[in-house]
């Protein structure tokens, strides 16, 4: 009597774990922070490790109720499950990292309204830019309960196109340094944004997205939003689902 799973089940359990670690892995590093990345694949190496050891019999399960052919097939089907859960956990757990800040539904989130942090860029409205970007990133709904009226409007993302100098930098991990004719500046990094479905960073380094207050009149699930790549633009079709910047302004 075989004594275990056929050597070819091993050999497509195995495949399969190799697999889903490597996706893994390749997933927690560009998508989550260094800590909870590590963790993820600290957790999916031990437990392939573990398996590769059961299945070579270094290591032996013993029990006084089970034992024999059931036993060892339950723990190694056992093993195939518990791989795949973490691999989906791995996909969907990364909405709460170090870098996306949900605030608790944005309650209780003090406004830094101090006047020494907002820029005076010389613009027409007298609009001044706050000299740094809200740590994180928020849905449309969460920027705007949040920040109310210090959200910029589409009509001040566009002065601050039309009457600035944009210059990408790569020094600071990717973005634009905002220049004005009265010689005031701020940096507009690309931090990339968070999908609506799935909550992956992309376009980290090289893509910047940023929320205005202003909503699409033609559709009210989109918004009007200032986009960075390799130009500047402003556009009206950005989900309210998805997770972007946000630039406060004082006027």
């Amino acid at each position: 009597m075989r004594s275990f799973p056929k050597h070819k089940d091993v050999g497509l359990a195995l495949a399969l774990m190799r697999g889903l670690l490597s996706i893994s892995c390749f997933k927690v590093h560009f998508s989550l922070p260094f800590r909870r990345g590590l963790a993820y694949s600290t957790t999916l190496l031990l437990l392939y490790v573990f398996s590769q050891l059961v299945l070579e019999r270094k290591i032996k399960l013993h029990t006084t109720r089970i034992s024999g052919e059931k036993l060892k097939k339950t723990l190694f089907y056992s093993l195939i499950i518990l791989t795949e859960l973490l691999f989906v956990a791995t996909f969907t757990c990364c909405d709460k990292d170090d870098n996306t800040n949900t605030n608790n539904g944005g309650v209780n989130i003090a406004i830094d309204a101090d006047p020494n942090k907002y820029i005076d860029l010389g613009l027409p409205s007298g609009t001044k830019w706050k000299n740094s970007n809200e740590s994180g990133f928020y849905d449309f709904e969460l920027a705007t309960k949040t920040f109310g009226n210090n959200l910029p409007t589409k009509e001040q993302l566009e002065e601050l196109v039309s009457y600035c100098t944009y210059t990408w930098d790569k020094n600071k991990k990717g973005g634009y340094f905002v220049s004005s004719i009265n010689g005031n500046s701020i940096f507009l990094p690309a931090e990339g944004e968070r999908d609506g479905t799935d909550l992956r960073l992309d376009g980290n380094g090289f893509v910047g997205n940023y929320w205005s207050s202003t909503i699409n009149n033609s559709n009210s699930d989109y918004v009007w939003y200032l986009g960075l790549h390799s130009s500047v633009f402003i556009y009206s079709n950005k989900s309210k689902k998805n997770w972007c910047s946000v630039r406060l302004v004082h006027n």
